[in-house]
């Protein structure tokens, strides 16, 4: 199983990768005012450091994807219960709100 998560992870960091050197552009484009159109380069680090946050993203989303995947897929059919795992995603979601509105509460009381 670790391995398997050790996979996807490494998976989705390469997936991610390629997916950000397609999708970040290395031009912005500026409008000033009265029509004026200017383009910019964007840094090297500040485009490398986008692209590696992107990948890094990625990665962690298909480490849970799989691990979720491998859950449900481990469950014994017999004791698979849609509507309560259903609830019991649904009550999960709602704790893990409340703490992650509690840990931007307290950080923002914190900055202040």
């Amino acid at each position: 199983m670790e391995r398997k998560l050790i996979k996807a992870g490494l998976y989705g960091f390469i997936f991610g990768l390629f997916i950000a050197i397609l999708y970040y552009p290395d031009t912005k484009i500026v409008h000033e005012g009265s029509g004026m159109i200017s383009a910019q380069t964007v840094p090297i680090r500040d485009l490398v450091f986008d692209i590696l946050r992107a990948s890094v993203r990625t990665s962690i989303a298909f480490v849970i994807a799989y691990a979720v995947f491998s859950f449900y897929r481990n469950l014994k059919q017999e004791r698979f219960d849609l509507r309560r795992s259903i609830a019991d995603f649904l009550k999960a979601f709602v704790i893990g709100l409340l703490v992650l509105a509690a840990v931007y509460f307290l950080i923002g009381v914190i900055i202040r």
